[in-house]
């Protein structure tokens, strides 16, 4: 299957769609708008 390949390119375009629109910025953190990837640091 090719869906996943498909998919990365649609994912790019909507997201530069985004930072054209001035809706996010492409330098901020994938947490600032997906807070499932905040991961907590683990001292050892």
């Amino acid at each position: 299957m090719r869906i996943a390949s498909g998919s990365k390119s649609l994912t790019a375009f909507a997201v530069l769609r985004l930072v054209a629109e001035g809706k996010i910025q492409l330098d901020d953190q994938v947490v600032k708008y997906l807070l499932a990837f905040l991961v907590e640091k683990v001292s050892n």
